[in-house]
């Protein structure tokens, strides 16, 4: 129940930020473009960072769910900053790869998946170090993450007909998974 209560609350800060432009937009042209992508960045990007350092604790330490330890970002400098940093230096990347063809940057995202958790576990790492690490631990493991993708994907759609609704119960079994799958790759890779 509180990873859905987690979900909620990001789902609508998140929200928050798509009506804002659209309304300052209404007003002053060219103005919520801007009030967006700083909402973006410094509420949403650290508010999802967030869920990396919660669902993280849950799945190494066995300790509940909690706000607190979705709000982490806000608290720690070090966490908001490297939060911001290794997702945005994700999205561009992939952005920039699938300008060449979408297969280059589905590749790649699936290399660079598990930066954030990297970089969840040592706020110190660069974004760069952690998307180079990541790379390096996905390598023989690429295969196993698009069959868990293809799942999340079905539940995805299965939710559209009634209105994403049930994507705050979803999101909490994703997080898990994509958590645990980090961590069976990253033991993997220490051996």
């Amino acid at each position: 129940t509180i990873g859905v209560t987690v979900t909620l609350i990001y789902f609508v800060i998140a929200s928050i930020a798509g009506a804002s432009e659209l309304v300052l937009n209404y007003f002053f042209k060219g103005i919520g473009s801007i009030v967006h992508f700083g909402h973006y960045l410094l509420v949403v990007l650290p508010l999802a960072f967030g869920f990396y350092l919660a669902f993280l604790r849950l799945c190494k330490e066995k300790s509940p769910l909690s706000l607190q330890d979705v709000l982490t970002p806000f608290k720690d400098r070090r966490y908001f900053a490297a939060g911001i940093y290794v997702q945005l230096l994700y999205t561009i990347t992939i952005f920039l790869w699938s300008l060449l063809l979408i297969v280059p940057g589905i590749i790649k995202a699936c290399a660079y998946i598990l930066a954030p958790f990297i970089v969840a576990e040592n706020p110190d790492i660069t974004a760069r170090e952690a998307l180079k690490l990541s790379a390096k631990m996905m390598q023989g493991h690429k295969m196993q993450l698009f069959r868990i993708v293809l799942t999340t994907i079905g539940w995805t759609l299965i939710s559209i007909p009634f209105g994403m609704i049930p994507m705050f119960w979803i999101t909490p079994y994703y997080m898990t998974i994509y958590t645990n799958f980090y961590l069976t790759v990253k033991e993997e890779y220490q051996q």
